[in-house]
């Protein structure tokens, strides 16, 4: 059976847990009195995982994928959110190497699902009732 719930895709989990890592930089002291650094990577690290489950909710491959699309531009952008830590000596080249692999990771994981979405089509949708009239047999 295939994936039921945004929160079962890859690509949002590795979004969610760059998110997660963005809330943690962002949320420190001496970092969060930088308001505009903070308030654009904490709106892309959102956008990435709301992008990804605003698209899984809709129907349609090509939709999704769309959405998708949007994604994997927000998680390019806090590639160049790490750049601008590590020039403001937010973060050492330590963290900044980690953050840029969890993001590289998340980058992957939506580009394979973008391209499985444009490669393959939708699927029908069910009709409700459909299955239990085979169930009860004919007549």
């Amino acid at each position: 059976m295939g994936v039921r719930h945004h929160r079962e895709l890859e690509s949002w989990q590795l979004a969610d847990q760059v998110r997660a890592a963005f809330l943690e930089l962002t949320g420190r002291e001496h970092i969060r009195k930088d308001l505009e650094f903070c308030n654009q990577a904490r709106r892309a690290a959102n956008s990435a995982c709301r992008n990804t489950a605003e698209g899984f909710w809709k129907y349609g491959h090509a939709e999704f994928a769309r959405y998708l699309n949007i994604a994997k531009g927000s998680l390019g952008e806090l590639l160049d959110s790490t750049d601008e830590a590590l020039q403001k000596r937010y973060i050492k080249k330590p963290e900044y190497d980690q953050l840029n692999l969890l993001i590289e990771r998340a980058l992957k994981a939506a580009g394979g699902l973008h391209a499985y979405l444009l490669d393959n089509p939708t699927p029908p949708r069910r009709k409700k009732g459909k299955e239990k009239s085979l169930e009860s047999g004919p007549g």
